[in-house]
């Protein structure tokens, strides 16, 4: 199964390098506008689901990271 990251960061992209593994990168699309009230932690976990949803709709047979 193809890998996919699910995130434009160049810092993430370098790392995953290091590795050594084959992957795609896709640009998630979603709007990273806190919600009132929101946590930070409880934004980026919001977050880091729907980004990963994201992707695997586009990519349903791949793993998303």
């Amino acid at each position: 199964r193809p890998l996919v990251l699910g995130s434009t960061s160049v810092y993430r992209r370098e790392l995953l390098q290091r590795l050594s593994l084959a992957f795609d990168v896709a640009a998630p699309d979603v709007d990273e506008t806190p919600e009132p009230g929101e946590t930070p932690r409880a934004l980026a976990l919001r977050l880091a689901l729907a980004k990963a949803l994201a992707v695997a709709r586009q990519h349903p047979s791949a793993i998303v990271i």
